[in-house]
Order: structure tokens, then C-alpha cells, then sequence
């Protein structure tokens, strides 16, 4: 049977096989547009994260799912899992502490498996991962004023988990050099 099949080049249909089993091999990399502009595909860091986990997942014989949603929906992206579509998801940012909190809370709330690139958060009830934007924001001032500039501007949206640790940061560069 094993001969005939691979003889008729005849594959498991992956789909069918992870609605069957409710489970994929595929993890969805969520990138949110939302209501403010963010990073989009072209963005040299988007681009890298999506080639890494993409690459991860490969060696693991797996497949990256990308999903562009306007906003956070728990239950949209709850249902990704429950069908069968990915077996998790990696969600990129926060966006407003506020709106997108209640949306990852729920989504913790249905137990589905994910983890966010972001900044984290006093009680926050899922995991996330990312790099020190506290440290990050003061070696990018201290470098400029080590440098010997004196006016240096922060420009970002403080009301964002990573850009508000980004300046503080920044303001610690500041302080350590009077």
C-alpha cells in the first residue's frame, strides 16, 4: 500500500489533517495594522523577526502563518487555534495599553497558547519576549551625548509599553550626565 501510494504521489492534505486533529504545524505571527501606523512588512525589524521565526519553524518541520488583523480580536485569533489553522500564535506589540490589554487578557482568559513581542506589563496574564527597550533607549541617548550632543529629541508614542520604557531610558542618559 506504502508503494502504490508513494508511487501515485499521494501526501496526507495537511489542512484536512490539522481539522482533523485540531491541531497544525503552522504558528501565526500576528501583525496588527491598527488604528495607528506601526510597523508594516517593509520594516527592516518586522522583516528580520518574520525570517527568524520562519526559520525556527522550518528546522522544526513547521510553517509560519502570517495574520494581519485591523485591531486585536480575542476570539478571532482564539479561533486560529480552536479550528486547527496554527497551534499558537507569537502576537508583535501591545499597541495602547488600554485596548489591545482587555483583547490579550481574553485571549490568556480561552487558554490559548501564544506569547507577545513587547515590553511586559504589571499583571499581564501571558508571557512576553523582546529586548530591553529600558537599556536600549539609554545607550541610544548616552551614545548621542557622549558624542557631544546636547539637544537630542525622543519622538515616540509614550502612551506604547515600549516607547514609554524607551524614554525613560532616555531621561536616564540624561540624568547620569547632569
Amino acid at each position: 500500500i506504502e508503494a502504490i501510494a508513494q508511487a501515485l504521489r499521494y501526501g496526507v492534505h495537511a489542512q484536512a489533517r490539522a481539522l482533523r486533529l485540531r491541531q497544525s504545524q503552522a504558528v501565526a505571527v500576528v501583525l496588527p495594522r491598527g488604528p495607528h501606523p506601526g510597523p508594516g512588512l517593509t520594516d527592516p525589524f518586522s522583516m528580520d523577526l518574520l525570517g527568524s521565526v520562519a526559520d525556527a519553524l522550518s528546522a522544526q518541520g513547521g510553517h509560519l502563518l502570517l495574520l494581519r488583523p485591523d485591531v486585536l480580536q480575542a476570539d478571532a485569533l482564539a479561533r486560529e487555534v480552536e479550528t486547527g489553522t496554527a497551534s499558537g500564535l507569537v502576537i508583535v506589540g501591545q499597541g495602547q495599553p488600554q485596548a489591545q490589554q482587555a483583547q490579550l487578557a481574553a485571549l490568556a482568559a480561552h487558554g490559548v497558547p501564544f506569547v507577545v513581542w513587547g515590553a511586559p506589563l504589571d499583571g499581564q496574564p501571558y508571557t512576553t519576549v523582546g529586548g530591553d527597550n529600558l537599556v536600549g533607549g539609554r545607550l541610544a541617548a548616552g551614545h548621542l551625548l557622549d558624542r557631544g550632543a546636547r539637544r537630542v529629541l525622543f519622538i515616540g508614542d509614550l502612551r506604547q509599553p515600549e516607547m514609554a520604557l524607551r524614554h525613560a531610558g532616555y531621561l536616564q542618559a540624561h540624568r547620569a550626565r547632569g
